[in-house]
């Protein structure tokens, strides 16, 4: 499964291409964008287009898909995670925010170029693997909201019981 065609063309691009190359292996895209029907038509028939998804019907996808496919350049990647959240493994470009929330091997696989030969290298290696599923998900709540609050309390309150300290 991937997401959000509007901003991601050209990865979503070669991803089109490399399922192509694997009639066997299934693909969900979900999304819209102005380039919708360029992937559509060249798309083989184990491409599935669905649309704009969010809330519920967004996280049911990610729940059932057997992987996440990420192949962009992004400071954090929120959308491997929330994948991960739902103890989907992600095969996702080794650049950016996935070089710290994703672990190789363990909530996914990486890979190393933005190309059809290099992401259908890391699918084979993905259908070798066995994942734990519960593993990934928990992996994933350390990039919670609830924890980053909690951590930035108390950087703060231990910086400032410091500086009280030292003004006495």
């Amino acid at each position: 499964m991937i997401s959000n065609t509007s901003d991601r063309v050209s990865t979503i691009k070669i991803i089109v291409e490399a399922f192509n190359k694997m009639p066997d292996k299934s693909l969900v895209i979900v999304g819209t964008g102005s380039e919708l029907q360029h992937l559509v038509d060249r798309a083989s028939s184990n491409i599935e287009f669905v649309g704009f998804k969010q809330g519920e019907e967004l996280v049911s996808l990610m729940q059932e898909a057997k992987a996440y496919v990420f192949m962009s350049r992004e400071d954090f990647g929120i959308a491997p995670v929330e994948a991960m959240a739902c103890g989907t493994p992600v095969i996702a470009y080794d650049v950016g925010g996935v070089k710290n929330t994703v672990i190789d091997g363990k909530t996914g696989v990486l890979f190393d170029k933005q190309s059809v030969e290099s992401l259908n290298d890391a699918i084979e290696k993905f259908e070798t693997m066995i994942f734990d599923y519960k593993a990934i998900s928990d992996h994933a709540s350390k990039f919670s909201t609830v924890r980053f609050e909690a951590e930035i309390k108390a950087f703060v309150d231990e910086k400032w019981d410091a500086f009280v300290e030292s003004d006495r």
